[in-house]
């Protein structure tokens, strides 16, 4: 469902929920289809920040986007590789989707990468916004593949967050503060990643929360032992606001729709 710049296949926000353990529902192969269409935000020098919105429409799965649950962390793997292919097929929602932010309208147009048809916009150097705005995805839909749907969603807001430290001790909680978002409906995540002493150089293992986006949240000191003792120079951090909506479309059809601003906030590069 983080971000860091990488034009591989577009696995949208299923990228940040796998890589970053956020939680998207594999179950048996089924007859449904789960649409995805993600907005992510990047700074620009010039106009301060832009997004570049990515959808793709998968079949014949029980994929679903799912947040993971406020108020808790988890120790888990960390893979740094961006995923570069997927098993599941996907489909075509007609020749074209519109992106709107205020009076501004984009087209986005459909294309196969890495074996998945991705939509991308047509404008390949960002979309203009301010964080919290409205945007919204016109869906025209296609007779053989995903139904026509349309959704609004406020995107997540831009905010800034405290350094995240190194506990002294193993009895020691780490308390996380950052501004809290001015309307609610929004979920932090954050990423402490690591190398420990099996990593051969990278990192390779992180603790993994989501926090009800108040402000503050805490990691049990039986998380960090981990990230106290990481092999020096191993060590980063990621914070991202996420906001989504989900639409069933019917019994079959179920499309999210999500809104990321992250810390660092990555630089846009043109496609």
């Amino acid at each position: 469902m983080p971000i860091m710049r990488r034009r591989t296949r577009s696995v949208l926000l299923l990228a940040l929920t796998v890589l970053l353990s956020a939680c998207v529902d594999t179950l048996e192969p089924s007859k449904n289809r789960f649409g995805l269409v993600s907005y992510t935000a990047f700074t620009d020098e010039v106009r301060g920040y832009v997004m570049d919105p990515e959808a793709t429409f998968y079949d014949k799965t029980d994929l679903r986007y799912t947040p993971p649950p406020a108020d808790s962390c988890v120790l888990a793997a960390y893979v740094a590789a961006p995923i570069t292919g997927s098993s599941f097929p996907t489909l075509s929602a007609g020749d074209f989707l519109v992106s709107q932010v205020g009076a501004q309208r984009d087209t986005m147009r459909g294309a196969v990468e890495f074996g998945a048809y991705v939509y991308r916009p047509v404008r390949r150097t960002g979309i203009p916004f301010t964080p919290g705005d409205t945007v919204s995805v016109q869906i025209p839909g296609s007779v053989t593949g995903f139904p026509a749907a349309t959704v609004s969603l406020r995107t997540a807001e831009a905010f800034t967050a405290d350094a995240i430290g190194i506990p002294e001790s193993s009895t020691e909680n780490l308390t996380l503060t950052w501004t809290a978002a001015p309307v609610p409906g929004s979920l932090i995540t954050v990423s402490l990643r690591y190398g420990n002493a099996f990593s051969n150089g990278g990192l390779n293992e992180q603790v993994f929360c989501g926090f009800t986006d108040d402000g503050n949240g805490t990691i049990p000191a039986a998380l960090l032992n981990g990230w106290r003792n990481a092999v020096p120079g191993l060590r980063e951090t990621r914070i991202i606001r996420l906001r989504s909506k989900e639409l069933a479309i019917d019994d079959r059809n179920t499309l999210t729709v999500i809104s990321s601003f992250g810390l660092p906030t990555g630089a846009f590069a043109v496609r």
